[in-house]
């Protein structure tokens, strides 16, 4: 499973996997052998010592199964999983009963990712030698990996039982309750092993993430600096600090600490993954997007960078090319839902809907409770003005979640577009109820009471959403409408201290203030994305028309309505606004 950001539990280290590397001489061995697993020997002397001793033909029975096990235990630690299976089966054939040699051949299927061979050898070895606590914390860890933390929780309780000074079985243990979300128990066991190993950094390291899991960033960091002050080499340490940092907020510091995993090891993609995620937090895209093709190119099926690269796409605006990062992220994990998710928006952003419902579709299909993709799937439909199926996405949505303001305010919108604002209000109320500080929903209210007939209402309503975000200048625009209707004085000079007056719809407020002419602002509205041009020029001519019908030129009003019309395509909100100006005057749609 992947996870935004990160792989699951990527920090968390296991004191594991060793097979017997120390073992029985054989009775008739010799220094000079040069097989002796000794890690101060090279180990490709120690392979030819060995291969010579095997050789000789002075080596039978156990003796010469000792050997060959010690060579195995040679290639497993060179990582060379096939010769070092080899040569425990050997053993294995010349003394079955030989359980460190089942132990051994467990550690290397399991290196090899067999865990059903390695679980079988592990147990072999514990039915030789019940009292074998290495067999039992290999298997245990075995049992976890397969996600049987039961069966390898009950393997580290028979390692302790059998040692209770074993900080190895407690770390091990403590890494299982992690992975079963028991975290008290995950802290209670890696306290014990820093009792009984106060250096030890890996288990700092892994109480950590144990307070991070906890959301507790603060104590994890204190064990991070534990763990590095133990072990300034520890880069995992970095790279969960960092993290922890980043949940603080204290970007800086963790951008620092992603630095120092990449300085400690190059080649570590998910330092790189993460410290895009602190750019792209930044809004530093361009380091963000170059922090993911760091991480791609060190691990070409990172389905997370390739998501958070497309995520940095679409934020300087090149959706072609984050459609085809969410593509291939999903390509190497179907089951990857921000990554469908993000596709999705990515496709209402260029307004094919069809594709996006169908993303949509499939974030719902993998995770069915799943309410924001039900109010997405909605947004597209009442985009694409499927009024009906947008409300039942937007009900769904409700009944999985009933405190998301954002899906009555949706519903709301869409009752609107239906010529209901009766419901459309009471959708925007209770939205309002569950959150109070949302000045987008004021904004719709006030239209829906503008157009039912409510100025006094649509009155307070736009002064509510402007006080909450004096920066919007559409509700400047809207509050000047409803302001002009009432007779009063407009507002809009004053507003222009705090709006953005370089940005699309600055124009128009520039007309309405008599900075510029219709035509000005008209000409302002052109872009050269085609999409955004046609909805800026409807916005253009429905207030050029609003401003016409202020000055009671209803034939120009018609005429700028009726353009506002042709550019709005299928956006229903902007529709139901011409349409009910257009029937007010009489004038057919």
């Amino acid at each position: 499973m992947t996870v935004n950001g990160c792989r699951t539990f990527a920090g968390v280290i296991g004191l594991f996997l060793t097979a017997a590397l120390t073992v029985p001489a054989p009775a008739q061995s010799s220094r000079d052998s040069q097989c002796t697993a000794n890690r101060a020997i090279p180990w490709d002397q120690q392979i030819v010592g060995c291969t010579d001793a095997i050789k000789s033909e002075k080596y039978s029975g156990r003796d010469l199964a000792v050997l060959f096990n010690t060579r195995g235990n040679i290639y497993l630690a060179e990582d060379d999983f096939e010769r070092a299976v080899a040569d425990y089966d050997q053993a294995i054939r010349l003394d079955p009963q030989y359980a460190i040699a089942f132990n051994g051949r467990g550690t290397a299927a399991q290196a090899k990712g067999e865990l059903d061979r390695a679980i079988a050898d592990y147990s072999e070895a514990i039915r030789l030698d019940p009292t074998y606590i290495l067999a039992f914390n290999n298997r245990g860890l075995a049992y976890s990996s397969a996600h049987d933390y039961d069966r390898a929780i009950a393997d580290f309780d028979q390692a302790i039982q059998l040692d209770s000074k074993n900080p190895i079985a407690f770390n091990n243990r403590g890494n299982t309750y992690l992975a079963k979300g028991e975290l008290d128990r995950a802290v209670a066991d890696y306290d014990q092993v820093i009792e009984l190993d106060p250096n030890n950094a890996v288990a700092f390291n892994n109480r950590a993430n144990a307070y991070l899991a906890k959301r507790n960033p603060d104590r994890a960091i204190a064990d991070y600096d534990q763990a590095i002050r133990l072990d300034p080499k520890l880069a995992t340490a970095f790279n969960r600090r960092g993290y922890a940092y980043s949940l603080k907020g204290d970007l800086d510091r963790a951008v620092a600490d992603y630095d120092e995993v990449i300085k400690l090891d190059p080649k570590n993609a998910l330092a790189f993954n993460n410290r895009g995620n602190i750019y792209l937090a930044k809004n530093d895209f361009d380091r963000a997007v170059a922090d993911y093709d760091a991480a791609i190119r060190l691990d070409p099926t990172y389905a997370i960078a390739f998501n958070g690269r497309g995520t940095a796409d679409q934020a300087k605006g090149e959706i072609d090319r984050a459609i085809a990062d969410y593509s291939e992220a999903i390509r190497l994990d179907p089951t990857y839902v921000l990554a469908v998710n993000n596709r999705g928006l990515a496709y209402s952003s260029k307004e094919d809907y069809d594709r996006a419902i169908t993303d949509f579709d499939q974030v719902i299909t993998l995770d069915p409770k799943n309410a924001a993709a039900f109010n997405k799937r909605a947004n597209a439909y009442l985009a694409k003005g499927d009024l009906d199926h947008a409300i039942a996405d937007y009900t769904e949505g409700i009944r999985l979640d009933s405190k998301n303001a954002i899906a009555f305010n949706g519903r709301g919108n869409t009752y609107l577009a239906k010529g209901d604002p009766d419901r459309a209000i009471a959708d925007y109320d209770e939205a309002i109820r569950l959150d109070p500080d949302e000045s987008g929903t004021y904004l719709n209210r006030g239209l829906a009471n503008l157009y039912s007939g409510s100025l006094p209402k649509a009155e307070a309503d736009f002064e509510r959403s402007s006080e909450l975000n004096p920066k919007d200048a559409y509700t400047a625009l809207w509050l000047d409408v409803a302001d002009r209707r009432s007779s009063l004085p407009s507002r809009l000079a004053q507003a222009t201290t705090q709006i953005d007056m370089t940005k699309w719809p600055a124009p128009l407020i520039q007309f309405y203030l008599g900075q510029i002419t219709p035509g000005a602002a008209l000409a302002a509205a052109d872009d050269p994305d085609t999409n955004t041009k046609k909805h800026q020029a409807c916005e253009a001519n429905f207030f050029i028309g609003e401003w016409a019908l202020q000055r009671s030129a209803k034939d120009e009003a018609v005429h700028r309505f009726r353009l506002a019309a042709a550019d709005c395509g299928k956006n229903n909100n902007w529709l139901t606004l011409i349409n009910d100006e257009l029937n007010t005057l009489g004038a057919q749609p």
